[in-house]
């Protein structure tokens, strides 16, 4: 990536985050991969998101912000405290997108 404002970069990072686990799943989003998929180091989504925790959270309120509904179902198999509260007719779409 050339250079962006960090505001656009971070947000690339996020949805290349977001990407990663529609394709591969929610457990597929961890630094490197990530990174390799934004094109950036691992340091700079370290920087912008911390751990790799912090990262699934990210991912996961920026499917239920975007209705990203496979990711939005996963976090709730997964027991996800963000997805958990996430509005109820979300939640149903989510796993209705799963039959």
């Amino acid at each position: 990536m050339s250079r962006f404002k960090p505001e656009v970069r971070k947000g690339a990072i996020l949805e290349a985050a977001t990407a990663l686990a529609l394709d591969d799943g929610l457990c597929a989003v961890r630094l490197i991969p990530v990174a390799q998929r934004a094109g950036v180091t691992n340091g700079l989504v370290s920087h912008y998101f911390g751990t790799v925790k912090q990262l699934h959270r990210a991912v996961v309120r920026h499917a239920i912000h975007n209705e990203v509904l496979p990711i939005v179902a996963q976090a709730l198999a997964a027991g996800d405290s963000d997805a958990r509260k996430a509005p109820e007719e979300l939640k149903q779409r989510a796993l209705a997108s799963l039959l």
